[in-house]
């Protein structure tokens, strides 16, 4: 997590929404998928419990490019 991957990822997330045919087909694509609100849970509900429980190590976690 740096401010260079952040400016990164806004330039990128521009250069999308300006290419129009490729934002609408990603959008598109977006509202197609079936989602629910556990899929966004889940990990966060066992990386919760772990850490209750005390099973769960210091991680020094990196975002991707």
């Amino acid at each position: 997590m740096t401010l260079e991957s952040y400016i990164h990822a806004i330039q990128r997330a521009m250069t999308v929404f300006q290419a129009t045919d490729l934002f609408y087909a990603m959008r598109r694509a977006a509202m197609a998928g079936r989602y629910h609100w556990r899929q966004s849970i889940e990990p966060y509900s066992q990386l919760y419990r772990k850490v209750v429980t005390g099973k769960e190590k210091q991680h020094t976690y990196a975002v991707a490019p």
